[in-house]
């Protein structure tokens, strides 16, 4: 992928995961887990962690910030999800995945 087929794809992903974490939803059921698992896969190892990471602050700008430490469990949550999809990507199997 080129540069900026790579931008335009970290900038659309990054705006639908802050989007719908803005909109109503049921309680813990956002994208942002799958574009942290999956971004690994597309995108390269860097953008696994810090496209999840950067949605979850923009989105929690809008919303409000909260306890810190709730918030340093939920954003270290994601990052393991996000280095996690490492494994994901070297070994891409339905039991990785899940």
């Amino acid at each position: 992928m080129n540069k900026s087929a790579v931008f335009l794809t970290v900038f659309a992903l990054l705006s639908f995961g802050v989007i719908t974490r803005l909109l109503p939803h049921v309680p813990n059921a956002t994208p942002l887990t799958a574009i942290a698992l999956v971004s690994s896969m597309y995108l390269g190892k860097r953008w696994s962690v810090a496209l999840p990471i950067t949605a979850l602050f923009l989105s929690d700008l809008a919303i409000g910030l909260y306890d810190g430490r709730i918030m340093a469990s939920v954003y270290g949550s994601f990052a393991l999800i996000g280095l996690c999809s490492w494994i994901v990507k070297k070994y891409p199997t339905s039991l990785t995945v899940g």
